[in-house]
């Protein structure tokens, strides 16, 4: 490994004066910065930076403390200061408080001991004297911070001035301001101010919501929502088929605010587990009933197919099933043919028996079996129109080779459909 004592031999000068190159201290010709530079591009010379801070008593690293390391605004604020510590030769050390004051007296004590060259304080949760004796440059941004070396701040208040004039201007005549921690001072809690005095003073109706503490705090639950909500959707909305075009611009969102003033979930237990399926039951409600409003709609159709040999092949099944407009025309008609019903099954592309298939129809009248074993078999026309009639309707599909199942939504096809989509002008 090239030591600075090779370089100034490659190089032709003194160790001295490479120090000073590498340290960018003193005057130092073209012609010898050009030199040094050639010469540790061809020994691969990488300066020791904790020898260099201690011979500086401070490094090239500038440390950068935030709440939160997910939350938008300081993603924004950290993509913008690394890039201009980078370009005047600065490295950030990147320090996730998550509000909490033992994490932030901990990376206090951290940038201290790798020498940094000052910090950057967005998190403010520990007493103002612990900066006193650290003797490092301390610049706050939007914190209140007596001895803090520098401070950064925005004016707050001409910001809700101008969000509420915007709002006005727009029409808006019902305005609502979001943020604020209750209890916590901040310097952003100005903009609340200049919106109110704006509202007042245009006699615009307004309401305020001050946010909680556990909401602010709660900036590490997204991996798990997310994949709650994929996971919740594959098996609720995207189950749904009412004509088989779906809308380009058709968006599932899930907002975690802390307002209910549960505990934090943070891993995959029973708190997880006790959401996910109180999640699932309300998606599949709005699933349900989105199905059952498809356009001139007169009846839900659920199809439920069991005894699969995997969950994906019920659901392949069964939304073939409740997407079939042949299907759909029959159960406007009240018509129990359990042949189209097997027919959409067969070209769904997933594998089944049609010899061991099982077809019935059930409702709030009752409920009427059609098929057993692939064939049909005798049953009462009557029966069977009056548990079709209904405004809900099951078709329960018995595969009997497996234990897994799924159940798709859709509805009737209509002449009114018809007609809506018909007489559409674009």
């Amino acid at each position: 490994m090239a030591t600075l004592k090779d370089v100034a031999r490659e190089s032709g000068l003194t160790v001295g004066t490479v120090s000073r190159v590498l340290n960018n201290r003193g005057y130092i010709s073209d012609k010898a910065r050009e030199k040094v530079e050639q010469a540790m591009k061809r020994l691969n010379y990488q300066p020791n930076e904790v020898a260099r801070s201690l011979s500086k008593s401070s490094s090239n690293t500038i440390g950068l403390i935030v709440p939160h390391i997910r939350h938008p605004y300081f993603i924004e604020m950290i993509s913008h200061l690394e890039y201009q510590a980078y370009q005047k030769g600065y490295r950030i050390l990147l320090c996730n408080s998550r509000n909490m004051q033992e994490k932030e007296r901990e990376y206090i004590d951290i940038c201290t001991g790798n020498k940094v060259a000052g910090i950057i304080l967005c998190s403010g949760t520990v007493p103002v004297e612990v900066f006193d004796k650290i003797g490092i440059t301390v610049v706050t941004i939007e914190r209140f911070l007596d001895n803090g070396t520098a401070a950064v701040e925005c004016d707050n208040r001409q910001g809700g001035v101008l969000a509420a004039e915007k709002l006005i201007a727009c029409g808006c005549r019902h305005l609502l301001h979001v943020g604020n921690i209750g209890g916590v001072f901040m310097p952003a809690d100005m903009r609340t101010e200049g919106f109110r005095e704006v509202c007042e003073r245009e006699h615009v109706h307004f309401e305020e919501i001050l946010t909680e503490e556990i909401q602010y705090d709660s900036m590490m639950y997204e991996d798990m929502l997310e994949e709650a909500l994929r996971d919740v959707t594959a098996r609720t909305f995207n189950r749904v088929v009412v004509d088989g075009d779906a809308s380009s611009n058709d968006l599932c969102a899930a907002l975690a605010n802390g307002m209910a003033g549960n505990p934090l979930i943070e891993w995959k237990d029973a708190g997880y587990e006790a959401f996910r399926a109180a999640l699932n039951h309300v998606c599949r409600h709005i699933a349900r009933a989105i199905a059952g409003d498809g356009e001139g709609a007169g009846r839900l159709v659920t199809c439920k197919v069991t005894g699969a040999r995997s969950e994906e092949n019920a659901e392949r099944l069964a939304k073939a099933v409740v997407g079939s407009s042949l299907v759909k025309a029959a159960m406007c008609g009240a018509d129990a043919n359990w042949g189209r019903v097997l027919a959409a099954m067969g070209y769904s592309k997933a594998p089944f028996r049609p010899e061991h298939v099982d077809i019935s129809f059930r409702s709030e009248a009752g409920e009427i079996m059609v098929c057993g074993q692939g064939d049909g078999l005798p049953f009462d026309e009557g029966r069977a129109k009056e548990i079709l009639s209904q405004k809900e309707v099951v078709i329960d599909v018995d595969l009997h080779e497996g234990e897994d199942e799924a159940e798709c939504w859709g509805c009737d096809l209509t002449a009114e459909y018809v007609h809506i989509n018909g007489d559409y002008r674009s």
